[in-house]
Parts: C-alpha cells; sequence; structure tokens
C-alpha cells in the first residue's frame, strides 16, 4: 500500500487529522478488497461494461435490485456534498468578508 507509509508519519508525528484520511484510505481499500474476494469465493459474475447497454441485463439488474437507483443517488449526494460545503465556505470567506 502507498499510503500506509503516509500513516505511519502521520500518527507517528501526532497529525490526527492527516492519520486519520490515510487509515481511512487504507481502510477504503481493504474493505473494497474484502469484497472482491467475498465474490471471487462464491463464484459471482460481474456483468461487464459491454452488457450494461443490454435492455435485457437492464431489466434483470433493476428486478435484482429494485432500490439500486435510489441507493445511487443517495451515495452521490453524499459523496459531493462535502465539497459543495467547502466551496460554500471558501466563497463566504473570500466574497462576504464586509459583513
Amino acid at each position: 500500500m502507498i499510503i500506509a507509509p503516509f500513516a505511519i508519519y502521520y500518527v507517528l508525528h501526532g497529525r490526527v487529522l492527516y492519520a486519520t484520511v490515510a487509515i481511512g484510505i487504507i481502510l477504503n481499500c481493504l474493505m473494497i478488497v474484502a469484497f472482491g474476494l467475498q465474490q471471487y469465493k462464491n463464484k459471482e459474475q460481474d456483468v461487464g461494461i459491454q452488457h450494461m447497454f443490454n435492455k435485457r441485463v437492464q431489466e434483470q439488474i433493476s428486478r435484482e435490485h429494485p432500490n439500486l437507483g435510489n441507493d445511487t443517488s443517495v451515495l452521490v449526494i453524499t459523496m459531493l456534498l462535502p465539497f459543495v460545503m467547502l466551496i460554500w465556505v471558501l466563497y463566504e470567506l473570500l466574497f462576504k468578508r464586509d459583513r
């Protein structure tokens, strides 16, 4: 892992925020590997990008995962919200100083 040396450095030098972010990235990567291994162990096959545009495959996915669209929307919004808030705060700091 490329991030591990940075995480160790930040922990040893008391940089709590950077250490937390680095450790979070490491844990996220480990979870992705764990899910991949679980799918490999269960012999699950992926759909593949070429089949995503097939109407039959789309209908099968929507039958098997009826909430996939809503879950994806919630995930995208929650992932983008911190960036929107950062832009908002920077705007407030840079352009609304006269208050």
